[in-house]
């Protein structure tokens, strides 16, 4: 205004200069680049990631919740031991083979392989009824059978003998995965499973409780199972809850996110409704599509290494967006400054204009995000 009443010729250039200079294209190129390099880079490395919020949520300390099969574990499962009634074993064997889960599929490949003679197609699977994270239910040559985990038979008002509870307990003992077959309203045999701990998860857990995170574990498997993999890992007995549901994993989601982000890792089926209600949901390696399709990152590299990798470039990536918008800022207030002081017109205005742009562009691509 002051240059009103000195030089209208002069005043209009300088008017001119300031609403050129002072074009908020860097800022709003910021963080829309840095996200685009970062979100392209990552797919590199095998890291889908749907949205930029998720590299914003990730970059600050939360509660990180894990799943056990298959996120923890290598999600190679195989079954160990059997107890009881040989003749229900190829009873198994053929109702097993309705299930997806990782325990069902290593039950069917060990039967499998010990009773190399058995007719499928002379069974009559009469009924089938799965429940996730439970087990599997139906009635096959002629006979009701159960099969699941010990909450899951007991649930449904099958009968456990005392060998039975013997059984039950040497499997645990062994801190292998207990399943129990029923048949007829009674518990006939208990098979044991085992899934052996990542080779990274104590080292990324470490890395992960390092960069502020709270740790929990949340898995459908017996109780004294998580409970041995969350002393291995050095994870808190209050954080490490088994025997959940899918529905459970998700009450514990919504409760975590009164007072914190949560971001959930898990793989399977009943993981899905977790992944979806956390801040972020991450789907690891071999997961199913309902976890994938609830994700809002999916890690395609196996074991939990590619997490803190993940989250460490979360991290790069908001601070690069936070030295882009200091810079836009820095600079418009310098040249907004020059124009109003009548130093630089138009032309040198139009000059100057991109040289922001070009600087938030190039600490974009320069910037070591995920490594490239």
């Amino acid at each position: 205004g002051l240059w009103l009443f000195i030089d209208m010729g002069r005043a209009t250039d300088h008017a001119v200069a300031l609403l050129i200079v002072c074009c908020p294209c860097a800022l709003g190129l910021a963080t829309p680049l840095a996200v685009t390099v970062a979100i392209g880079r990552a797919a590199r490395r095998g890291l889908l990631i749907k949205g930029g919020e998720a590299l914003e949520v990730l970059a600050k300390p939360g509660f990180l919740l894990l799943d056990k099969t298959g996120t923890l574990t290598r999600g190679a499962t195989r079954m160990m031991s059997w107890w009881g009634d040989e003749s229900l074993k190829p009873l198994v064997l053929v109702l097993e083979k309705n299930s997806s889960h990782p325990i069902a599929k290593a039950i069917v490949d060990h039967l499998g392989d010990e009773l190399p003679a058995v007719d499928h197609d002379a069974i009559t699977v009469e009924s089938v009824l799965q429940t996730t994270g439970g087990g599997i239910e139906g009635t096959i040559a002629g006979r009701r059978l159960i099969i699941g985990s010990p909450g899951f038979v007991q649930g449904r008002g099958v009968a456990i003998s005392e060998a039975c509870e013997r059984a039950l307990k040497d499997v645990l003992d062994r801190t292998h995965t207990p399943i129990l077959v029923a048949g007829d309203m009674t518990c006939h045999a208990v098979i044991g499973c085992s899934d052996p701990i990542r080779e990274d998860a104590a080292t990324a857990i470490a890395s992960f409780r390092n960069m502020g995170y709270e740790i929990g574990i949340a898995s459908g498997d017996h109780a004294r199972v998580v409970q041995s993999i969350a002393q291995q890992l050095c994870v808190s007995d209050a954080s490490a809850q088994g025997e959940m549901s899918p529905e459970d994993k998700l009450q514990r989601v919504r409760f975590l996110s009164n007072d914190r982000a949560v971001v959930m890792v898990g793989d399977g089926i009943n993981d899905a409704a977790a992944l979806s209600a956390s801040r972020v949901g991450i789907a690891v390696a071999g997961s199913a599509e309902a976890s994938l399709a609830a994700a809002d990152v999916h890690v395609s590299a196996p074991g939990l290494s590619p997490l803190v990798d993940l989250i460490t470039a979360s991290r790069r990536t908001v601070r690069t967006i936070r030295i882009a918008l200091i810079a836009s800022l820095c600079y418009n207030a310098l040249a907004a400054g020059l124009a109003m002081a009548g130093l630089i017109g138009p032309l040198v205005a139009a000059i100057l204009m991109p040289i922001s742009s070009f600087t938030v562009l190039t600490l974009a691509l320069t910037a070591r995000t995920f490594g490239d």
